[in-house]
Formats: C-alpha cells, structure tokens, sequence
C-alpha cells in the first residue's frame, strides 16, 4: 500500500471517529428516553469497489473498530457489529463502510447507527503542496 493510499485511509478513519463524536455530541440535546443513546464504537470497513451512487459495493480489504478515543485495525474481516439490543433509534455499535475510485479522486463513506438512522455521503480527495485532504461533496442517501 503506498503512502498516499495510507493517508487517505487515515483520514476517512478520523472522519469516521469525528461523525460518532458529533452523534454524541448532539444527542446531548435530546431526551435520550425517547430517542436512546447513540453508539459509543462503530466497526468500518474499506471495500475495493463502489458504483457512483454508492449503492454497489466491492469485497471488503480491511476493518477497524472505532471508538470516540481510538481506532483499531481489526483481523478478522467478517466481523459484524452489534446491532441488539436496539436502544430505541440507535443499535450498539454502528456501521461504516467506505471505498475509494481507482483514481483516488473520489471517496464513498456510508454509515448507519440504527435501524433508520443512516447516511451516504461522496468526499473528494484533494492533493496540494500542503498533502491530502478529503472534503466532503455531496450526501447520495438518508435513512
């Protein structure tokens, strides 16, 4: 794996940790007996293949855990998260699941952390004097 690619990944895997820190964060505003509480880790794979909708994607290469501290490559790739008990919206640990186009232009990074809570999301990959960044373009689905 080449530096670039380790970069790229390293950065989908904060944005991953930033997304469950923000469900977090906001859920502080809501009456948790109603709407639970949002998971504390998620489990985030990184496939080789996505269509440009997203909706197609190829075999997994890697998987890490996430918590709101740390992040953790995982061996065993078909390991799946804990989705029971149900806390009312939330499961107890979320999914994620990324790829990135054979051109490194391109990200997919999807997640879902309850039975109807989700989200789909492109990121563009933006290569300057300074290094890598990944920006977020355009969300291409909502549960």
């Amino acid at each position: 794996m080449n530096d670039d690619l380790k970069q790229i990944i390293n950065l989908i895997l904060i944005e991953s940790r930033n997304i469950l820190k923000e469900l977090r964060d906001s859920s502080k505003e809501m009456d948790v007996s109603f709407y639970g509480h949002p998971p504390k880790s998620a489990i985030v794979k990184y496939h080789d293949y996505f269509d440009e909708n997203g909706f197609k994607i190829g075999n997994i290469l890697a998987a890490w855990k996430i918590t709101l501290d740390d992040i953790v490559c995982i061996e065993d790739l078909t390991l799946e998260p804990t989705t029971q008990p149900v806390d009312r919206m939330y499961y107890k640990e979320g999914r994620m699941l990324f790829a990135i186009d054979i051109w490194k232009e391109k990200i997919v990074l999807e997640w879902q952390v309850g039975p109807r809570y989700g989200r789909g999301f492109t990121y563009n990959i933006e290569t300057s004097a300074i290094g890598i960044n990944i920006i977020r373009d355009k969300i291409l689905w909502v549960s």
